[in-house]
């Protein structure tokens, strides 16, 4: 127990108040969840296949390359900037799918924002694939966010050195 009876009646007062508000602030200790919001990110990239090189060691079939462009957003993040992607092509050999997934950073005049992502593609049969994304980090403003969703990635030029991509991301941060 804590005693005051030696301080003033001001400095008593004080010391009540100050332990209210403590006790306050650890009130239930629950602490309260932002409510999610809808996201939407368009980007157009470019693949550029002079980067790509093997994967890592014992990953037969597997190659990594750079994607790159720009990206607006919209919803819980009103944004515009870069994007720049590494992204891996594994089951290369397999005869009708690869098995895509990526890390992309998105940078913007608020901060930035890395997602993680995986899709299934059918190479040169299919210019339209989708897969799921989940936020990784984010710095600046959207530091704390958290959140996931689906992206819809539509390839021009797939058989050309620099294939171009239009992504759709949607989904839900708080």
């Amino acid at each position: 127990m804590l005693r005051i009876t030696h301080l003033s009646t001001t400095h008593r007062l004080a010391v009540i108040g100050a332990a209210i508000l403590v006790a306050a602030a650890i009130g239930t200790g629950v602490t309260r969840a932002a409510v999610p919001t809808a996201v939407v990110i368009q980007s157009s990239t470019v693949l550029d296949r002079t980067t790509m090189h093997p994967g890592p060691a014992g990953s037969q079939g597997t190659f990594q390359g750079l994607v790159s462009g720009t990206f607006t957003s919209s919803g819980a993040v009103n944004d515009a900037g870069d994007e720049s992607t590494v992204v891996t092509f594994s089951g290369i050999y397999a005869p009708d799918l690869s098995s895509t997934h990526g890390v992309t950073t998105l940078t913007g005049a608020d901060g930035t924002i890395t997602l993680r992502w995986q899709a299934l593609h059918h190479p040169f049969e299919d210019p339209s694939f989708s897969g799921s994304w989940v936020l990784a980090d984010a710095t600046g403003a959207y530091a704390g966010l958290q959140g996931s969703g689906t992206v819809t990635f539509t390839v021009s030029g797939e058989a050309t050195l620099y294939p171009h991509l239009t992504e759709l991301w949607t989904g839900s941060l708080s």
